[in-house]
């Protein structure tokens, strides 16, 4: 347990705790622990109340955190205007009654703090404002000065913990912005130049492939479909359509057919595809409408693929680390096995793309998918 040694100093006292690298180790060890073992834990964070320009107004607020967490938990100055709690084993309700217990404890004529609570595994099926499928919920006040306060977490934390904000006397606001790792610059111009080259270059293939299916059979030349993007915001994802038109209503029936397990959905021979669409899907000339999801900013060019969000609903908690970053094109599943893994060791494949996200490595990933589409066997 990281101690306050002078519960009256600053944050420049305890600088070993104010790094971001620290806040962003411990939080992704603790949810890696809560992956494995589904024991919750709490970020309680307390900040200075609105207007106050004194870190002492703090004071009786540290105090009170070193007098009541336990040997187990974490504690200290995130910076010169905010004190934290870590509850281990706790989940959103007992990171709130902690919160309600220190502010309780202070002295009355002390100032009310604001308190945010970060909790992981999110709460599901509560009236305690919308949960998306990835489970990322946020009700944030409406106080500029003391959300400055928390820019170290909102730029560290990591996608599917949940949060509550209070301020004292004010309303909440509920919104669904998620704590996800942004998309490089240097990844953006990539997409945006290949993608908008590749869209002109290959504007004659396009029109082709759009006559093809359109005599080929009735209905739209392109499908959508909303898919699981960047913190499991919905997008609708582009495809040269390769079923018949009444494809997702007779889903239902094929189910006992699925060859992967999870919550992923694949049949190497299904009967919804045209003949048309066979060859297209073989090609993937049915993928490149993607390239406009791409240039538009929804997917990139390399990252994890984006699931039906019915599918992501029905996946793990684990599971979820692919929405960390941008869907893309192509990833390491695209060039290693394809539909011969299990959906664990596909999320994994995701998850390894995640830690080593670079321009080199996105670039063979690129190169090596021409050829893995080759001789791929089927795609989802």
């Amino acid at each position: 347990m990281m101690k306050l040694t002078d519960t009256t100093a600053s944050a420049a006292s305890v600088p070993s705790f104010t790094a971001r690298q620290r806040m962003e180790r411990l939080l992704r060890r603790e949810r890696a622990r809560s992956d494995r073992s589904d024991n919750p834990f709490a970020l309680v964070v307390f900040s200075r109340p609105r207007n106050a320009r004194n870190s002492d107004l703090l004071t009786p607020v540290a105090t009170a955190v070193e007098a009541r967490v336990r040997e187990t938990d974490e504690f200290g100055w995130l910076d010169d205007r905010s004190v934290h709690a870590m509850l281990f084993d706790t989940d959103a309700q007992g990171g709130r009654s902690f919160a309600d217990e220190i502010c309780g404890i202070v002295e009355s004529g002390s100032p009310r703090p604001t308190f945010t609570i970060y909790s992981y595994p999110p709460r599901r099926g509560e009236e305690h404002g919308d949960i998306r499928a990835d489970g990322i919920e946020r009700i944030e006040e409406h106080d500029e000065d003391s959300g400055e306060n928390l820019a170290i977490l909102e730029s560290t934390l990591l996608a599917g913990l949940a949060i509550e904000m209070h301020e004292p006397g004010e309303g909440v606001q509920c919104t669904e912005e998620p704590f996800i790792h942004p998309m490089p610059r240097w990844k953006r111009w990539m997409d945006a130049v290949c993608s908008a080259a590749a869209l002109i270059v290959l504007s004659p293939l396009f029109a082709m492939v759009a006559l093809a299916v359109r005599w080929t059979s009735p209905g739209p030349v392109i499908f959508g479909q909303k898919r699981s993007g960047l913190g499991c915001v919905p997008f609708t994802l582009y495809k040269f359509r390769t079923m018949v038109v009444d494809a997702e209503e007779k889903k239902h029936e094929l189910m006992d057919m699925n060859e992967q397990d999870g919550p992923a959905f694949k049949i190497k021979n299904d009967p919804r595809v045209t003949p048309l669409g066979r060859i297209l899907r073989k090609t993937s000339i049915d993928e490149l409408p993607q390239l406009w999801n791409v240039l538009k900013g929804d997917m990139t060019l390399v990252g994890p693929r984006p699931l039906p969000c019915n599918e992501t609903e029905a996946s793990d908690q684990w599971h979820r680390r692919r929405l960390d970053v941008t869907p893309g094109l192509t990833c390491i599943w695209q060039v290693e096995s394809r539909s011969s893994v299990t959906f664990d060791e596909w999320v994994r494949m995701d998850v390894r793309y995640i830690r080593r996200r670079t321009f080199w490595h996105d670039l063979k990933l690129i190169f090596r998918t021409i050829p893995a589409l080759l001789w791929k066997r089927s795609g989802h």
